[in-house]
């Protein structure tokens, strides 16, 4: 019988138990909302820059299940805001139709990378895009409050 490990099960159902909440909140949002009263960016920004963000994890997960070091490129930026921006702006003529199908590809690739991952190894620690180590689980529960935090910020903006 092929199961499915229950902390990698339980790993996948509260991500997509907040994906789907996350999903029916932001289906409603404009996708030029203004997030930031301080800045330019909107809520299809956002949805891009988790988007990415967790493509990051992805890399790095799959770069540790190859043995391989991993480091975040932040392209000669001088800071992780400055980096946010740089690829902020290289997203920033995709619809909001793309965007959503990109931030639901990753999930996916997230999905099968939690799947794919060494039981014996759930708890090393690994290079994230956190900046720090983290082993699986914390890494991927990262995401869900990264993900959070930012759809937070957007109910703020609807609610401004």
């Amino acid at each position: 019988m092929n199961t499915i490990p229950t902390i990698k099960a339980d790993l996948i159902a509260g991500l997509d138990e907040r994906r789907a909440k996350a999903k029916a909140f932001v289906d409603t949002v404009s996708f030029d909302l203004k997030v930031h009263e301080d800045s330019n960016w909107i809520a299809k920004d956002l949805i891009t820059h988790l988007t990415a963000f967790e493509q990051d994890m992805v890399e790095a997960i799959q770069t540790f299940m190859d043995g391989k070091p991993y480091r975040l490129d932040i392209r000669g930026q001088s800071s992780i805001d400055d980096f946010n921006e740089v690829r902020r702006q290289e997203q920033a003529s995709i619809t909001w139709e793309q965007a959503l199908q990109q931030w639901e590809t990753v999930r996916d690739q997230l999905r099968g990378v939690i799947l794919a991952f060494p039981q014996d190894q759930l708890d090393i620690a690994f290079s994230t895009p956190f900046l720090q180590k983290y082993n699986l689980i914390d890494a991927v529960k990262g995401c869900g409050i990264h993900e959070k935090i930012h759809i937070t910020e957007i109910k703020s903006a609807v609610n401004r």
